[in-house]
């Protein structure tokens, strides 16, 4: 029962990595120099790279830009294309995404005189 634990409790430390990972097809990215334009990237073979803008990492991802300490990356997404924010603190890869997704359709029930506009 206690091997159990430590099995579910090392899984549950493992997932923001591993969700890291999926988001960049495997690509690390180490370092980031916004000033110079550049980063160290760590390809899933772990051959480093550096990169600038227009590079791609993988099939996929292209690197936009350099913006205040963090690497613009352009992927796909589920609904379209993903913005991915990169950056580096303290070691760890941070990322942050952004992606447009479709319009729902909202109906309003109730008769016209009823809405009142404050």
């Amino acid at each position: 029962m206690k091997g159990q634990f430590w099995i579910v409790a090392f899984l549950v430390l493992l997932m923001p990595v591993v969700a890291v990972a999926e988001v960049l097809d495997g690509w690390r990215i180490m370092q980031i120099s916004a000033t110079d334009g550049i980063a160290v990237a760590k390809s899933p073979a772990g051959a480093l790279r550096l990169v600038r803008e227009g590079d791609r990492l993988g099939d996929y991802i292209t690197v936009t830009g350099f913006e205040g300490g963090r690497m613009i990356l352009d992927a796909p997404g589920y609904w379209g294309r993903m913005t991915l924010f990169v950056r580096v603190v303290d070691g760890l890869q941070q990322v942050d995404r952004r992606e447009m997704r479709p319009m729902t359709r909202r109906s309003v029930t109730g008769e016209a005189a009823a809405i009142v506009a404050e």
